[in-house]
Formats: structure tokens, sequence, C-alpha cells
């Protein structure tokens, strides 16, 4: 009778050194501590450190069930993982386990909506007939373990056993030889509703089952459904497969390779930390079934590709951290790839590193998985280029005059009321969509004298891209200065009123008289405001330095079509960025 799934709830810390079974030298057995000349199956960590297993060892209390195979009845046992080694094993008393004639091991689950801990076993409920094992729950609750009740939505006349309840305690996967089913032994499936009942089981189809015998099923924190199965052996033995459940629905079962699977019989996968416990009566162990250990998750390969900027020094770096920013490792780019291995079952944050790069940080979280298979995360960091764009839209004020050109700084502005005091504008329809500039331009021309120079201080900054000590450098710094409108029109006698234009370098033309419109008006801001920022770097001591490496660009962009006020859509937009 095999009895037993696992749901574990805190893993072991791995294998510790096990003593041999008389004779032995079976790669992976628990030896003779945990294993006896009989059976022992059906494996399951309750809490951190304290294994529970099935055994049909002498000495137990289910005498009562007892047949040409099994010279005693089956009864839970527990033993303690310790440093160095496993501790004797027990009749489990806590939890209430072997109170019926014939356990089978637990599944144990935290049901969070009730704060309680759930325990899912089988049972005889008749030992005599041995043909009816029911499902039972009993709970955890206040310290003490309540008792025992059949889950009658599971159980039916026939063998329902071998529970295996998910992590989230939502799903429950057993075995059972009723009718109507694709085989000897099948597994079934019952989903836990919000309000906490168990659904009608259902039948998990030919995909899982087979016309043989399907058992001892185990659901694993990453969605993996493991379980027994005979299909694949000719002599009918058991091997262990993995499914794994994708958006609702599972995958076709894969075999666990050679040695977890041999010519002989594997059961009761339970999941170890990185490894799988299962029993297996092949040979050289200590007599009939015995619990094995094997590495089942191995590390994953994680592959990456970087771009990165032409100008910057290829001295990249991956930090590698766990999900709490302990840091792992710092991998090197080579070439623009980078290749290292981390272990699975773990989230993982790598971010990106270069001590010629201080933009914002550039970070990619990983999960991986446990495959029995090499696998490898794939994952690519495309590196931006410097950039930076200023729009001064933490002054809020318009940087134009109504209708004028000319930035409004202290200078621009006292020159624009002279003209106006001159009769230069003003005096005539062609130039009254120039707004005489009133007192509170004031205020805002000293706004404006800041934020040039805060354009300048920018730009100055990214001087030291050319002695980059990191790498070559950029070859150009391009500079562009986008200018916008208002959306409020013009008439059709509105006229330029500045001096020539014929800037062929930045392909801006205009020759007073020429008709005035928005499209115009915001090239003519953007092309001012170039000339106001040239001037201010001329300024600076080290400008000749790099004045041929800089490229000015001036762009007209029309009336802007942000929803702001009208006087706040008056401005300029400053983008800096290196080139090669």
């Amino acid at each position: 009778m095999y009895v037993l799934t696992p749901c574990v709830l805190l893993l072991a810390e791995g294998c510790a050194s096990v003593k041999e079974c008389a004779g032995t030298s079976a790669e992976g057995n628990l030896g003779s501590a945990v294993n006896s000349p009989y059976d022992e199956f059906a494996p399951v960590f309750y809490g951190a450190r304290q294994l529970l297993f099935t055994s049909n060892r002498e000495g137990g209390t289910s005498a009562v069930y007892k047949d040409s195979l099994a010279q005693f009845g089956e009864d839970i046992y527990s033993s303690d993982f310790l440093r160095d080694g496993f501790a004797p094993p027990e009749l489990v008393h806590n939890p209430p386990l072997n109170t019926f004639a014939n356990d089978g091991s637990a599944s144990f689950c935290y049901n969070a909506s009730r704060n309680v801990v759930e325990m899912f076993f089988t049972s005889f409920s008749d030992a005599d007939t041995k043909t009816d094992a029911d499902i039972y729950v009993c709970e955890f609750a206040n310290g003490q373990w309540g008792n025992p009740a059949a889950l009658s939505v599971l159980n039916s006349s026939k063998w329902d056993a071998q529970p295996a309840v998910s992590p989230d305690g939502t799903m429950i996967i057993f075995g059972s030889d009723r009718d109507g089913g694709e085989g000897g032994i099948d597994l079934y499936v019952s989903t836990r509703t919000e309000e906490g009942r168990w659904s009608m089981p259902v039948n998990m189809g030919s995909k899982i089952n087979s016309r043989f015998d399907d058992i001892t099923p185990l659901l694993s924190e990453d969605n993996a459904l493991y379980y027994s199965t005979q299909v694949l052996s000719a002599s009918r033995t058991f091997d262990i497969v993995m499914a794994t459940l994708r958006a609702g629905a599972w995958t076709e079962p894969v075999a666990l390779p050679f040695p977890i699977n041999t010519q002989f019989d594997e059961i009761s996968p339970a999941a170890w930390g990185d490894s799988l416990l299962f029993a297996s009566n092949r040979t050289g162990g200590c007599g009939g079934y015995d619990l094995y250990a094997m590495h089942l998750c191995n590390d994953v390969i994680v592959r990456g590709e970087v771009l990165s900027p032409a100008h910057m020094a290829p001295n990249d770096f991956v930090v590698i951290s766990r999900e709490d920013g302990t840091p792992l490792k710092t991998v090197p780019v080579r070439h623009g790839v980078f290749e290292t291995t981390v272990p699975s079952r773990s989230t993982f944050v790598l971010r990106y590193a270069n001590e010629c790069y201080d933009g914002e940080p550039i970070e990619q979280t990983i999960e991986t998985p446990c495959a029995v298979d090499p696998v490898v995360v794939r994952t690519r960091f495309e590196i931006p280029d410097r950039l930076v764009r200023l729009t001064f839209d933490t002054y809020e004020i318009p940087f134009f005059v109504t209708g004028y050109y000319l930035p409004n700084t202290t200078e621009n502005l006292e020159d624009l009321r002279l003209r106006f005091a001159y009769n230069l504008f003003g005096s005539n329809d062609s130039t009254r969509y120039i707004e005489f500039p009133g007192d509170m331009y004031d205020g805002y021309a000293s706004e404006v004298d800041r934020a040039m120079s805060e354009a300048v201080e920018t730009i100055r900054n990214e001087f030291v891209l050319f002695d980059n000590p990191c790498g070559e450098g950029p070859s150009m710094l391009d500079i562009t200065i986008e200018g916008f409108a208002d959306p409020r029109g013009f008439t059709p006698v509105a006229r330029y009123a500045g001096a020539e234009i014929a800037d062929a370098d930045q392909g801006v033309f205009a020759r007073p008289g020429s008709p005035m419109d928005n499209q115009l008006l915001s090239t003519l801001r953007a092309y001012y405001s170039m000339l106001t920022i040239r001037s201010l770097l001329e300024r600076m001591p080290d400008y000749n330095r790099y004045r041929e490496k800089l490229r000015f660009r001036v762009v007209g962009s029309g009336v802007s079509d942000e929803e702001t006020p009208f006087e706040l859509q008056r401005k300029i937009v400053v983008t800096v960025k290196p080139s090669a």
C-alpha cells in the first residue's frame, strides 16, 4: 500500500553523512540510520528537520494489517535531521498519525485564510478488506492537533490514497482505482473554492494517466508534478516522471534521468532542497524499498548580451544579487557577452555596472527553475547613450514675451523695451502681435538668465567626455535646441521685424518683412536661443578647446502640444547627446 505524498513547508539544508547498510554501495541510499531490511517509502519533511516516512518494519502498531508481501503493518516513523546524519527513527505521535490501522504518510500545508496547518493522510477504513483506503485531514491550531476527519468529497468506495496538496493549499492530487479511469490506479485532482470547499475530483486525463498504475504524486513549489508510472517500462516497474503546469494545462510528462530511475521501482518522490527523496527497491540497499536522496536541480546557466554606446569603454560588469539584496557575484562582460551559473529555485537581480556609466540603474530580475537537464536563462542589456534633456519646466514662467522671438533675458528685455520706446515695435499692425513687456517680465527675465546659465553649465559638464579616461570618448557633442509657440494665431499683416538671417549651417533663413506664423516663430525662438547659449559658452575659458566638437542644431517645433497655460508653452527644449 502506497499512502504517502509530500507537501514541504521548510526544506532541510542538504544530505548528511549516512551509515551504510551492510554490504550496500547504492548511490544516494540514506543508510541504516533510516532504512531497514523491510520497506521504507513515502518520505516527507515536516518542519525544517523532521523526516516522516512509512515503513512496515517490525515494532509498529498496525500489525492488524499484513499480507503475504508485508509481514507487519505500515506505520509512520519520524527521524530528525541532525548535523552528522539522521537520528534513529521513532513511531510518530505528533502529528497524531498511527491512530488508525495502516496509516500512510502525510502532506502538510498552511491554510493562510484560516491560520491553521493542515495535514492530509490516508488510512484504511476497514483493515480486513484492504480495499477502501480513504483520505483524512486534521488541523493544527492553538498549539494542538484536532481529530482527523474523512474528506468525503474526495473519497469513494474504492481505494483513495496518496494525497499531495499544493504549497498554497488550493489544489490536491491523489491516487484512486475508482471506476471510469484510464487504467488501474489513476491520479485525480480537486481544487479548493474561495469558500474553502474542495471540488469534486476530476480524472487528470490521458496526458497524465496511463492504462497502467500512476501513483505517489508530489506538487512542488515551482508548479511541477512528480509522480510514478508503469507506462515507461516493459516490465511494468515504476519510474518517476515530471510534468509542469503552464497556462492552466499540464505539459507532457518527462522521465527523470538515471540514476534516479533504474530498471527497478522508483516511487514516492519528495522535495528536499535541490534534491529529490524517493523510495526504490533497487539492489545494494538495506532490503525491500529503501529511501534515497539524489540531486535534482542543476545550477542554471545565465547568458547575457550587453549593447553599450560605441564611445563607452568595454569594462562592463554585471553584478548579481539575491532577491534580498545580498551580492552573489560580479561577472565581467567580454566582447559584449557574459555567462555564469547561479543556483536553481531562486530569484536574482542583475545590475549593469560600468565606471563610465552614471545614468539611471539598469536592472533585470530573473527566476531560476529546478530542472534535471541544463537550463539556460538568456538576458539582454541595452545601455542608452548619455542623453541630457533640459525642458526648464520647473521654472514655470514664459521664456518669451508674447509674439517675440528673442529669449526674455535681462539684456533682451531691456532692448525690447527700447524698441517700443522708439516706436520700432507696436507702431503699426505688422508688429502689434508682440506684447509690450510689463513689469512682471522683470522677474521672468532673472529666471530666464538662470535657465540659460543652467543650460551652459550642463553643456560644459559634458566636456569631460572628450577627455574620458574610460575610453576614447565621443567625437562630437550634439546640442539640439527646439523652439515652441503657443496655439494663438497671427493676423495676415504680421511680419518678422528682426535682422536678416541667412544661416546655411542651421538651415534658417528669414528676411525682415517675411510673413509671421507659429512655425517661423518657433524656429526663430530656437535660433536666437542657440545664439544666446553659444555666446555664453564663448565666454568660458575652456570653450576654444572644445568648440570644434560642438555641433548645434536648431529645430522649430511649431505649436506646443502640452496642455499647459499659453504663457508656459512659449519655451525651448535643449538636448545634449554625445555621438561617435
